[in-house]
């Protein structure tokens, strides 16, 4: 289905071109595979992460991923300039991937409340940052690279808690899981992941159920 879904993508553009006359993968049919259930972390796991890696160097970019539900390239590629600490929010503006990129995957700028246990972790980084850059560095002071940080960083962290590890980016299907279980309202998770289709948001975390909360930020907080 991806394969299908790009050749249409690529077909799509090049009758746009016109490149060629009639697109006749168009009405092609996707193929009806069974849903495979959502992989994250149990509230149980995530706590215990935290817990096993409370003095690692690596908590910070952690327990930040655990409370924001961020992409995991947006979160390394933060910068201080992006974090108001009297508003209590930051701004999604930048992605790292093997270079710094100015856009989000979505190309928009997403201004994030966050909660009090972020905000502690910010103030104790901004107090002993090392750099008026970016906001994780690693232990040698460089910034982190996010081709790398799972295996590199992520998996010992998860190893340390005796916990099976799933891969970073399913801290982010955690914290939408939570979120939604908690009764956080659909379309304030949409906008706090940043999805640019509520579709994209129900298609992967719409597999709870629960009542409607008004403070988005508060809603999931380790």
């Amino acid at each position: 289905n991806k394969v299908i879904g790009r050749f249409k993508s690529v077909m799509i553009y090049a009758k746009r071109q016109n490149y060629i006359q009639t697109n006749y993968v168009e009405a092609y049919r996707y193929l009806l595979v069974e849903e495979k259930p959502p992989i994250y972390y149990s509230e149980e796991e995530a706590l215990k992460i935290l817990i096993a890696n409370g003095n690692e160097h690596v908590y910070p970019v952690i327990a930040f991923m655990f409370n924001t539900g961020q992409r995991p390239g947006e979160i390394l590629g933060l910068w201080w300039d992006c974090v108001d600490f009297e508003k209590k929010r930051i701004t999604i503006r930048r992605t790292k991937s093997r270079k710094l990129e100015e856009r989000t995957k979505t190309h928009k700028v997403n201004i994030l409340p966050i909660n009090e246990p972020t905000l502690e972790i910010l103030r104790e980084l901004y107090l002993n940052r090392k750099d008026d850059t970016y906001v994780f560095l690693s232990e040698s002071g460089k910034p982190y690279g996010s081709d790398h940080f799972s295996q590199r960083f992520f998996k010992p962290a998860v190893e340390r808690a005796g916990v099976e590890y799933k891969g970073f980016h399913k801290c982010r299907a955690t914290y939408a899981t939570l979120y939604a279980e908690k009764g956080g309202d659909r379309a304030v998770l949409q906008k706090r992941l940043n999805h640019s289709d509520r579709k994209t948001t129900e298609k992967h975390y719409a597999h709870v159920t629960g009542k409607m909360a008004s403070e988005g930020a508060n809603v999931v907080s380790f």
